[in-house]
């Protein structure tokens, strides 16, 4: 049993008991939830909102609260510190999601203050991997040499809520009125206008941080009093010690290779095919200020001889009602190229309801390109195999390396859309919701259906299960494969000053970013599925973008980093104009070896302009007003620029 049960079991039988009631009140057992936004005297006045978020599904008598679901209240009276007067803040709660995303009245009274987790942060999600979602049934299914759709049957999907946060040490009993953590602040419960209660403090002014943490009881009488009875919490163990060494640093030839920096390779090879695109109405780059790289175009193989090129012509939309909720809605341009003639084989144009990633190569089978509210797989030709409806806005999309399986998210409101707003304009981010995640075969047949926090990272699929990056405290990290058969493995362990950035890549590989501030910005890696690492590198200030791609039948792997003019945070805003040149190196598999470099210029500010053919042979990259084919059957070693005898490491 989780903390929060406990302390829910405690506070209602105490509570009950001080109260000497002589039949179970199911409102009388506490609400759990953190505050949304910070609440300061000097700020606030009367009838300003309170939103609250609550941390543990909670079940009364006529309400019933989903974890994540928000109770809102009002202040009632306020005054900022002076000297004669003391800083208080009155606070009344009165309404509640209950049963749904719909507000309705639902008298509360504060009971309780604690200090907010100062781990707490929108990426502190670390959900249960999605194999608890599989039945026995399931289990069958995900066997490699099993297609899937023969072992599963709709009513054969179980769902399961796997999203939580992290739980820091807490302390072992809370009592009503009590503050815990909070220097200065007190609490007087139900003392106040209306039956609020007042936080007071007479040293500052009362100031509570976003995401502390309140205690909420229902009332079921006028009066709203709470008795003053002990509140047992069980401790919880803080978490063990994790080790220190980063794994993944040991690069040892020949079984791995240092990437050369970019400032010390010239291209090795010239294209034997340049395609010019703007006759197909390829725009020219951006010229407003940017903050990450977009998802204006992408390029993929359908065939040896086969390459599709996509992006946003940007021309005007026309908004007929399909899809009147549309984030954005934008037109992507398809244009599929046939190499042996250099002509457009076919010319097509689909609607995306966002401005995300719209086109995921799906293993040797194809592509799998968002349009409007559905996925669609199209193998060689652009010839549609399948398709996939959603229900709701589209998340992500996450396939194994080799396509064998593809995660979906969907999202799901939880909240009306004045609750949706008042979020917003509160946290200043996207209000927290529900992602309903499946797991598909090629057929788009699911195998697992499991519900997310949308501020939980999305999955990671290998082709044994799922890996998710965990904090082992502070700059630690473990990258942890949970498998179909719910047997959980330590692929690596890394240190990095951020959260490390995983994708996975054919033939079953890792690409990882991770940040080491201090010395020199980023680094990367590419580690074997037994997490040993191949390929080696790091990406000083002044290069940002670092993205892999590789091909399914493929023993090759292509990485590509974008070098701007001057080095810069990663917070700073830039413009096109700003990039120099796009590196990209084509390496071994088995150990990393670099075969080819490229220094690829104008480059654009966009991701997923490199593509490798599923056969190796041919490496394409997109830059502002071309295609470059590069023919890769013979590889040879990068050229050194004078003065370099060695690559530096």
């Amino acid at each position: 049993m989780r903390r929060s049960s406990y302390f829910q079991l405690a506070f209602f039988l105490l509570f009950w008991q001080a109260l000497g009631i002589a039949a179970i009140d199911l409102d009388h057992v506490p609400i759990e939830a953190k505050l949304v936004h910070a609440l300061q005297a000097i700020r606030v006045k009367v009838g300003d909102p309170v939103l609250a978020r609550v941390q543990v599904k909670w079940q009364g008598a006529e309400c019933s609260l989903r974890e994540g679901a928000i109770v809102r209240g009002h202040v009632v009276g306020q005054a900022p510190r002076s000297k004669t007067q003391m800083s208080e803040i009155a606070v009344l709660f009165d309404g509640a999601e209950c049963n749904g995303s719909e507000m309705k009245a639902l008298p509360m009274t504060l009971a309780a203050l604690l200090a907010g987790d100062p781990a707490s942060d929108p990426n502190a999600y670390e959900p249960m991997a999605l194999s608890a979602s599989i039945g026995g049934i399931q289990n069958r299914a995900m066997d490699r040499n099993s297609p899937g759709a023969s072992h599963v049957t709709p009513g054969q999907i179980r769902a399961t809520r796997i999203a939580e946060p992290h739980h820091r040490y807490t302390p072992q009993t809370v009592k009503p009125g009590e503050v815990i953590g909070i220097s200065g602040v007190k609490l007087a419960v139900a003392t106040g206008p209306e039956g609020s209660s007042v936080i007071t403090s007479s040293r500052h002014n009362v100031s509570l941080d976003a995401a502390t943490q309140i205690v909420l009881v229902a009332n079921s009488s006028p009066t709203g009093k709470v008795a003053n009875a002990n509140v047992s919490v069980p401790p919880t163990k803080p978490p063990e010690a994790e080790a220190t060494i980063d794994e993944t640093d040991v690069c040892a030839p020949p079984t791995c290779s240092i990437a050369i920096a970019s400032d010390q390779t010239e291209s090795s090879s010239r294209a034997a095919l340049t395609i010019p695109v703007k006759s197909f109405g390829y725009p020219a780059p951006p010229t407003s200020e940017m903050v990450r790289f977009d998802r204006e175009a992408a390029i993929a193989y359908l065939g040896p001889q086969q390459l599709l090129l996509t992006f946003n012509p940007h021309t005007l939309v026309a908004r007929p009602g399909l899809e009147p909720a549309a984030r954005t809605m934008r037109i992507v341009r398809g244009v599929l190229l046939d190499l042996a003639t250099m002509k457009a084989k076919k010319v097509t144009d689909w609607r995306v309801p966002d401005s995300d990633q719209y086109l995921w190569p799906i293993g040797n089978r194809g592509v799998l390109i968002h349009a409007g509210r559905e996925l669609k797989l199209y193998g060689p030709d652009l010839k549609l195999e399948h398709s996939f409806t959603l229900d709701g806005p589209l998340a992500f999309v996450r396939p194994s390396p080799t396509g064998g399986f593809i995660a979906i998210g969907v999202i799901h409101e939880r909240h009306s859309d004045e609750i949706h707003q008042q979020l917003k304009e509160a946290e200043h981010l996207d209000p927290e919701e529900d992602v309903n995640v499946r797991v598909v075969d090629v057929t788009f047949h699911v195998i697992i259906n499991a519900n997310r926090s949308s501020r939980a990272q999305p999955p990671v699929l290998s082709e044994t299960g799922e890996l998710q990056t965990i904090n082992a405290g502070g700059t630690r990290w473990r990258l942890v494969e949970t498998g179909w058969d719910r047997e959980m493995r330590v692929v690596a362990r890394v240190t990095s000053t951020c959260r490390p950035q995983t994708n996975s890549l054919p033939p079953n590989l890792l690409f990882v970013v991770g940040c080491n501030v201090a010395e020199y910005g980023r680094w990367y890696r590419v580690l074997g599925s037994d997490g040993k690492t191949l390929l080696k590198g790091r990406s000083p200030s002044d290069e940002m973008e670092q993205t892999a791609s590789a091909s399914a039948a493929s023993p090759l792997f292509a990485v590509s980093v974008s070098k701007v003019g001057k080095p810069r945070m990663a917070s700073d805003v830039f413009h096109a104009s700003d990039l120099k040149s796009e590196y990209v190196t084509v390496h071994r598999a088995e150990n990393g070896k670099t075969m080819l470099s490229l220094s690829v210029a104008p480059p654009l500010p966009t991701l997923q302009t490199v593509a490798l053919s599923q056969d190796g042979t041919q490496l394409a990259v997109l830059s502002a007003d071309q295609i470059g084919v590069y023919n890769i059957a013979g590889l040879h070693e990068p050229v050194l620029k004078s003065g370099h005898s060695t690559p530096a490491h």
